[in-house]
């Protein structure tokens, strides 16, 4: 299998999640979990977002958030839960957070912190990270692709949930 990330695809309901959580502080950054599957389709590493679980203790700014120790027991049991009652093979297949600012830009990009985060923390080549504008709708999605973050361009919202 290859190391690179090349699709993603996400539940209607983790895009849901992730949006809603979002757009409760369009002022500043909001973050959480990715609960998912990886797959390999035609040789190509993929990952399946079932479910955004929300850091909710948190600090917060325009420009950056910290997630409180009490938050990762959030996606452990939904982990949890998710292995128990789906499939062993479900795992933290990354994070979202807003960029709730424009400028010049949509604001869907990884700052030098987000890549720090990538880099040292959720570093697999299947795990992503994915920015959200709240106050403008766009959102992007970053991964592994041949030894580098980058943008993923094959992003997708599922109409129905093929891989649950």
């Amino acid at each position: 299998m290859n190391d690179s990330i090349s699709e993603v695809f996400f539940s209607k309901k983790s895009v849901t999640q992730m949006e809603e959580h979002v757009a409760e502080d369009k002022e500043n950054e909001r973050c959480g979990f990715l609960i998912g599957r990886v797959y390999e389709i035609s040789g190509e590493l993929c990952t399946y977002i079932a479910e955004a679980i929300p850091a909710k203790e948190t600090s917060s700014s325009m420009a950056g958030v910290v997630i409180e120790g009490a938050s990762h027991l959030a996606w452990l049991l939904a982990l949890e839960e998710y292995r128990k009652t789906k499939s062993e093979n479900y795992t933290l297949a990354g994070w979202y957070h807003s960029h709730p600012f424009g400028g010049f830009s949509d604001g869907i990009f990884l700052s030098g912190r987000d890549t720090s985060i990538v880099e040292c923390q959720l570093n697999q080549p299947y795990q992503v990270a994915v920015v959200l504008n709240p106050n403008g709708g766009s959102r992007g999605v970053f991964g592994w692709i041949e030894g580098k973050i980058k943008k993923i361009e094959k992003a997708y919202i599922l109409s129905e949930e093929f891989f649950e």
